[in-house]
């Protein structure tokens, strides 16, 4: 099995390569079909996993071996991910015109990435792919499913910026509505983009300490509170 670095890139372009990443060749031909994916567990507590279960059926007049390649696609990730990675494999002897069922184990690591903002590998919620073959680019036995887990989202703090806090849409929302209703709110600078712009990278701990902010410390934390139970935290 070829296992030689492979650029995602050519995978992202669609481009042709002369060896596909996991390519290999044999003297018989090999079926893939019957795929099956089964998960357990949950994100929350890292226990989340899935079974990959296919029936691999040697077609040819020759005994042999089939390497079977289980990758996973995250659809939409907040990084910048291959379009496929390899996440599991199992290889099988089978004589000529035999079948077998085979299944492979992924753990919560196969569908996680590196977080730099959280400093550790992280699961998002949403939909993954969980595709089958015999290299990346032969891939017959595709399957969807939704995963469930916590956000992923720094929590809003008093030591955020305003910028972080506009940016969040609970946060913006909180925010608007306490300094809309606060007393002397129109007296009060606005979140204007060119306010933003200015003052945006501020910790909101400070700007709750300037002259004319309608938002004070005790009002911050408190909006801070309601942000993590918005979040069920």
């Amino acid at each position: 099995m070829c296992t030689e670095y492979q650029d995602p890139g050519y995978d992202k372009a669609d481009q042709d390569v002369a060896f596909p990443f996991g390519f290999g060749l044999s003297y018989t031909t090999f079926e893939l079909s019957d795929l099956s994916v089964s998960t357990s567990g949950s994100v929350a507590d890292g226990t989340f996993g899935a079974r990959v279960s296919v029936t691999v059926a040697n077609t040819g007049d020759r005994d042999g071996a089939e390497v079977v390649q289980v990758y996973v696609e995250d659809v939409l990730s907040e990084v910048a991910t291959p379009p496929r990675q390899l996440r599991g494999f199992a290889k099988v002897a089978l004589v000529a015109g035999e079948r077998t069922q085979v299944s492979i184990d992924l753990d919560q690591r196969a569908f996680s990435f590196w977080s730099d903002r959280h400093r550790r590998w992280a699961v998002e919620a949403g939909e993954f792919v969980v595709a089958v073959g015999r290299h990346s680019r032969d891939l017959p036995l595709r399957a969807s499913l939704h995963v469930e887990a916590p956000s992923l989202a720094a929590p809003l703090t008093a030591a955020s910026t305003l910028q972080e806090w506009v940016a969040d849409p609970v946060g913006a929302e909180l925010l608007g509505a306490e300094m809309a209703a606060a007393p002397g709110a129109g007296a009060g600078p606005g979140l204007d983009d060119d306010v933003i712009a200015i003052i945006g990278n501020f910790p909101m701990k400070a700007l709750a300490s300037f002259p004319g902010m309608v938002i004070d410390r005790p009002t911050l934390d408190l909006l801070s509170e309601q942000w993590a139970a918005r979040q069920g935290r």
